[in-house]
Order: C-alpha cells, then structure tokens, then sequence
C-alpha cells in the first residue's frame, strides 16, 4: 500500500494501526525516550549506597535518582548490614576509599549478611592493592570516582538485570 502526500493529520496513525491489528487510542502515551525508558528499566531497583566520603554520596545519589533507582544512603558498615537486614537490595554500591585499609574486612561483613546482593566498589583508583583485594575477596565490580552515569547505568544493567 502506499499514502499520498500530503499525508492527512493521523492518517499514519491509522495506517499503522490498521497494519498491527490495534485500536487507535485518541489519548496519547507520554513520548518514550531512552531517557525514560532507562527510567522504566531501573525504576524499581533497590539500591543500598554505602559511602562515608559526603561529595561521592551526594553526586550518588543525584545520578542515581536520575536514573530512577530507590536508594539507601548509609554511611556506616552497621548501618548498611541493619539496612540489608530490613529490606531486599539489587545492589550494594560501596565506597572503598573512606574505610582506612579496612574495606576488604568491611566488605566481607557485608557478605557475611548477605552474599548474592552484588557488591560494586566505588574507589579513585581501580588498581589499588586494596581494590584488588577486595576483587580476589568477592566484590563483584568497580567504578572509577568521579562517578558518572554511563558507569552507573553499565553495573545497574549488568549486576541487576533479571
């Protein structure tokens, strides 16, 4: 089939309407952009945020409510454990940095409480000994801080996906 130009006001529409089998509805949807699906992808994501560094935490949780995730900032490894025991998390996002050459004993505790939630270091250097100890210890992943989005979206889908 075709459609002369110009093509009337809805006639699109109709024709793809047709061609799908659906009814045309006269309300329209909200436009879907990648933003908003990305939005829909991470809406019902449960995040625990484990950070004592307040800059890191506060450009966290402004990127990750971006996304549309539902976070839990702690600041403090008994908060994060009484945190995990009072609710179910997708992911632990877990600030590395601010735990003094303690952070692999840190993370390890958090597993103790519960071992399948990914675990996903932040740290300003990837390569560090404690890092790595903390990769070799079972923490799932890391990212590099400053934190960005294109990170967060990268071990959200890859550590959350169902």
């Amino acid at each position: 089939g075709y459609l002369p130009k110009p093509v009337p006001r809805g006639a699109i529409r109709d024709v793809l309407c047709t061609v799908l089998g659906v009814e045309p509805s006269e309300t329209p949807k909200a436009i879907i952009t990648r933003h908003s699906a990305r939005e829909e992808l991470f809406k019902n994501k449960q995040i625990l945020l484990l950070d004592t560094n307040p800059n890191t935490e506060t450009e966290s949780l402004k990127l990750l409510s971006q996304l549309g995730t539902q976070v839990t900032p702690t600041h403090e490894v008994e908060a994060a454990i009484n945190a995990m025991s009072q609710e179910s998390f997708d992911l632990v996002l877990f600030g590395l940095d601010g735990f003094g050459g303690k952070s692999v004993d840190a993370m390890l505790t958090l597993m103790k409480t519960n071992g399948s939630i990914p675990i996903v270091g932040l740290t300003q250097n990837d390569q560090a000994p404690e890092t790595l100890s903390c990769l070799k210890a079972g923490m799932s992943d890391t990212i590099r801080l400053p934190v960005n989005k294109e990170a967060l979206v990268r071990v959200i889908g890859k550590w959350c996906s169902e």
